[in-house]
């Protein structure tokens, strides 16, 4: 794969305005609100990542709260595929909200080709799927059927069933294992038959077919595998709007170029279709991608308010941003051994204008109704007195979010000495 040849000029930006360009572009100097917010947000993002783990609220309930002032945990899954905001997918691996805009193109993706053969699995598991699709072809046939003529349903209903029944050895065998009508089920997400309609709070699925969900008007012929990468480097940079290109490099002829690898493709790609800008981290040879409009954004004013983000969220998704830029010393833990972990199993890092002031865990106690804070650690440059009413006030929205029926601190907010 050639060099990303870089133009002669471009700027070089300070820690402190990459900051603000990163915090401005991840909308977490403002507020928005409501359902109106939800839709802004997936619009402007084009993917917000879904996990299912919830300590006090999921990764994209954490995504939404550090945006929407009066959200509370949920409310994603109630509204966003009622409203078709829409889609689930996969980002690689990664499993995503997608807004419906992007389907034109990522509808690539929901094709018996792809998720059988070109999809990023090892060859192992997609020829695991393959056998899965013609040796229980008679059973995916009734299945589909069966939704197509009832509508929205999360499988449940089908266990009980002769032909679930005959069929049920397979469903701990290989890719996917399960009950057979789960690994049914996903299997025709997979191969563009069924989508995701519906999430409860639990998390769980609730399957449509294709036509009854996605509005004919995005489910246009299929795309090219060229317009598939264009439209994924289209939707990378909204949803990471600053991203690191690598190390500059600078021939002994004055030719500047970064590498192009596995991690920094579709950037590349987007600096190719000129969908951003570039800049250099002053004093390093570090290189990143900018928005277009970066030089507005370094105007934008900041709210006073601290914020919790998830350990998924777009704006730290990118460790060279936390290391870098915000000098952050920061790594999600849920899995590293307990003995191993530094910061703790659920840690959400404190944001206060362009600057992490520390980090804290927040577990909810849905039996009890009690929202628990605890492990706190504060930046060594911390001060209590500026910031601990901030703090309080996160968490207060926090409980409301939740709608806890109690608060318990059980942590001191003291100089770090």
């Amino acid at each position: 794969m050639s060099d990303l040849i870089l133009p002669g000029d471009f700027p070089v930006l300070s820690k402190d305005e990459f900051r603000q360009v990163i915090v401005a572009a991840n909308r977490l100097n403002t507020w928005t609100s409501g359902l109106d917010g939800i839709q802004d947000l997936i619009t402007r993002f084009k993917r917000i990542q879904l996990d299912p783990l919830n300590p006090a609220g999921r990764s994209h309930d954490l995504f939404f709260f550090s945006r929407i002032n009066d959200y509370s945990m949920g409310d994603f899954e109630e509204y966003a595929y009622a409203k078709k905001m829409g889609y689930e997918g996969f980002e690689g691996y990664i499993r995503s909200f997608f807004d419906m805009t992007t389907f034109p193109t990522k509808q690539y993706e929901f094709t018996p080709e792809y998720y059988l053969r070109k999809s990023p699995l090892q060859e192992k598991y997609k020829k695991a799927r393959r056998e899965f699709n013609t040796s229980t072809q008679p059973l995916l046939d009734h299945l589909e059927q069966l939704i197509a003529d009832n509508g929205i349903t999360n499988g449940s209903e089908f266990k009980a069933l002769d032909i679930v029944q005959e069929y049920q050895h397979m469903g701990s065998k290989g890719w996917g294992a399960g009950h057979i009508v789960n690994k049914a089920l996903s299997h025709l997400f997979g191969t563009g038959v069924l989508t995701i309609a519906d999430r409860d709070q639990q998390f769980r699925k609730y399957y449509d077919t294709m036509e009854n969900y996605i509005p004919k008007k995005y489910r246009s012929s299929l795309p090219s595998e060229g317009e598939w990468r264009e439209g994924i480097a289209t939707s990378s940079i909204h949803t990471y709007p600053v991203h690191t290109l690598g190390k500059m490099k600078t021939a002994t002829k004055g030719t500047k170029s970064v590498s192009r690898t596995k991690s920094n493709r579709v950037f590349t790609e987007a600096v190719d279709l000129n969908l951003c800008d570039m800049a250099l981290l002053e004093d390093t040879n570090l290189l990143f991608t900018l928005p277009h409009n970066y030089q507005s954004l370094l105007s934008e004013d900041f709210s006073d308010d601290i914020r919790a983000l998830s350990p998924l969220d777009p704006a730290i998704w990118d460790r060279n941003i936390i290391d870098f830029i915000f000098e952050f010393e920061y790594r999600w833990e849920v899995y590293v051994p307990e003995k191993k972990r530094i910061w703790g199993y659920y840690v959400y890092p404190l944001l206060h204008e362009d600057r992490f002031i520390g980090r804290m865990e927040v577990k909810y106690d849905k039996k009890s109704g009690e929202l628990r804070v605890f492990n706190f650690i504060p930046e060594a440059e911390f001060s209590s007195k500026d910031h601990k009413p901030g703090i309080l006030e996160l968490i207060d929205r926090w409980e409301v979010a939740l709608g806890a029926s109690s608060v318990n601190i059980d942590t001191t907010f003291t100089q770090r000495k």
